[in-house]
């Protein structure tokens, strides 16, 4: 078993699964979950996990899916803006309404500099907050 996560302990809510993902970047184990973890190396070119492990990264993964809409938008979160998801509620907060503050008013184009930030801010917000399937 991986020393620094435990993936033995099954996912069984939306907020878990939330929390799970968060968890792994921290730990350093975070990966593209359509990858094979089997096939997942380290940057010194080691399995990120061992053998024994697999199996059990995989059932984590399936769950996951199964309980949020698009693990992968926190993934991609975590590793663009790993800073959100320390900060309070009322850091992103005051993050969230400053950009709001500089928005474009035609904003419905996702092309804005600061959109991929602000979906961030306010996806780290849900999560501190506990809310729904982020």
């Amino acid at each position: 078993m991986n020393e620094r996560f435990d993936f033995l302990t099954p996912i069984a809510t939306p907020a878990a699964a939330r929390q799970f993902i968060v968890n792994m970047s921290r730990a350093g184990v975070l990966f593209h979950f359509d990858d094979n973890p089997a096939d997942v190396i380290t940057a010194d070119g080691r399995p990120l996990f061992a053998p024994d492990d697999v199996p059990a990264v995989r059932a984590r993964v399936a769950e996951l899916f199964a309980l949020l809409a698009d693990p992968f938008e926190l993934a991609v979160a975590l590793t663009s803006y790993p800073e959100f998801f320390d900060m309070d509620a009322a850091e992103l907060s005051d993050r969230i309404d400053v950009l709001y503050q500089t928005m474009p008013a035609d904003d419905h184009a996702r092309n804005w500099d600061g959109h991929a930030e602000l979906e961030a801010l306010e996806l780290a917000l849900k999560i501190k907050n506990g809310e729904g399937d982020a």
